[in-house]
């Protein structure tokens, strides 16, 4: 994958922390939320055809309760350029 697509997608998961108020996970590549016993999670993965042309971010979210470790989960994508 280029420099130019992981700065990209970097870029935008650091805006979408801006906005949302979720901690950016950088060596995660994840954008992280915790309130009281509840974990709010999205984690990031792109395609392996992404190119400097087209960049395709997909996401997982995940909710998670701390006292008992359980979660639901969702994924998600979304394509720039």
């Amino acid at each position: 994958m280029s420099e130019k697509v992981n700065d990209t997608i970097a870029l935008f998961i650091s805006k979408l922390s801006e906005i949302t108020g979720y901690k950016y996970l950088k060596s995660r590549r994840s954008l992280k939320k915790t309130i009281g016993q509840i974990v709010f999670e999205v984690l990031f993965f792109s395609s392996k055809w992404n190119d400097d042309n087209n960049i395709e971010i997909n996401a997982d979210f995940r909710v998670s309760y701390k006292k008992y470790g359980a979660s639901v989960s969702g994924t998600y994508g979304a394509s720039v350029g």
